[in-house]
């Protein structure tokens, strides 16, 4: 089962070749797909500033073959302190939906799906956390 960050999600939509075979690769085996509210704001926000009609549509398209879940579960917010406790603690900056998107997949265990370097680093202080870089 996996989660996707934000820049997954931007590079599906914009149609990249190589994140549509790896994406119609895992939906194809019938894994469970997620994403966090957060990543759809992120991405919701940046596709209304530009205006851009067509992905919108598409990220439309994409949400029917993606659960979103939510952050708001005391556990999550829970865990999200602590993550952002022991990276700060170890001189590590993650965005808070980043950190949100590692602490839903620390509790369903879930494979982080990223491009971003920071859910690779944070490996090496959050025990368990899972990550695939794209």
């Amino acid at each position: 089962m996996y989660i996707l960050d934000t820049s997954i999600i931007i590079e599906l939509l914009r149609r990249n070749s190589i994140f549509l075979r790896k994406y119609h690769q895992l939906s194809g085996v019938m894994v469970d797909i997620f994403t966090i509210t957060l990543v759809y704001y992120e991405v919701q926000r940046g596709i209304v500033y530009a205006n851009a009609t067509g992905q919108k549509r598409r990220l439309t398209s994409l949400l029917q073959t993606i659960t979103m879940l939510g952050t708001d579960d005391p556990q999550v917010l829970d865990q999200a302190t602590s993550i952002h406790s022991e990276l700060r603690r170890n001189g590590q900056t993650v965005q808070d939906i980043d950190i949100f998107v590692m602490a839903v997949a620390l509790q369903r265990d879930l494979t982080v799906v990223a491009t971003d370097p920071d859910f690779s680093r944070a490996t090496g202080f959050i025990p368990n956390l899972k990550v695939e870089q794209w």
